[in-house]
């Protein structure tokens, strides 16, 4: 409509603000990632709608930035590039719900683990259900045989150097399964198998950063 105010996305609102500063564009893209993460966070929780399909978790690949930029240019070619190809890059697989959907039919089919297309099925389910637990980065600490939540974005029950010990879960017609880890692995495969599985209770056994428990000692998921 002729005179109507322009409807921007979310990133674009957050972005144009920061476009007349004089700083770098790493840390523009820094903040507005954080501002988008949290506003989208708060609009799904405040419309009841499930995070994990709401939350916006903008994908900027800070290490292929060189310091030449442009704004898209409006090719039809380059707009659809925008949503990646999650068997090249599992991490689209965070941001996409679309994607993660047919890594995981592909699994329920039996294909994950055969064959190039097989490894980019677990890849992809092991980067969803990292981003459904808000877990951006991960390590190992074989010390004490648990994994280092290394980095976490705003909505994680998680804190960064936070530690994970244990995993019990349930699944319908299966017995109780307890997990812990004598390698980084042995969680990645986890979570590669089972996670996402419906009707599947999980509950993340974690100690704090500073060695203390948060108030229940586990933070639940369920599908």
């Amino acid at each position: 409509m002729v005179g109507a105010d322009p409807v921007y996305s979310l990133f674009s609102r957050f972005f144009l603000d920061q476009m007349i500063e004089e700083r770098s564009l790493l840390s523009i893209f820094a903040e507005v990632r954080i501002a988008v993460e949290r506003q989208s966070g708060f609009a799904a929780a405040e419309r009841k709608l499930p995070l994990r399909n709401w939350r916006q978790i903008p994908h900027v690949l800070f290490d292929n930035i060189d310091g030449s930029f442009q704004l898209a240019s409006g090719d039809p070619e380059d707009a659809s590039s925008a949503n990646g190809d999650w068997q090249t890059d599992p991490r689209f697989c965070r941001v996409n719900e679309s994607a993660l959907q047919q890594a995981i039919k592909l699994r329920g089919e039996g294909l994950m683990g055969v064959g190039p297309q097989g490894d980019a099925v677990r890849a992809c389910i092991v980067e969803g259900a990292l981003g459904d637990l808000g877990i951006a980065k991960i390590g190992y600490d074989a010390e004490a045989r648990s994994v280092i939540v290394n980095q976490t974005n705003t909505a994680s029950p998680f804190r960064a150097g936070d530690r994970i010990a244990r995993v019990n879960v349930a699944i319908p017609s299966q017995p109780r399964q307890g997990f812990t880890f004598g390698s980084l692995e042995v969680f990645n495969d986890m979570l590669a198998r089972i996670y996402f599985s419906p009707g599947s209770k999980f509950a993340f056994g974690w100690r704090r950063s500073d060695g203390t428990l948060p108030a229940s000692g586990f933070e639940p998921r369920s599908f």
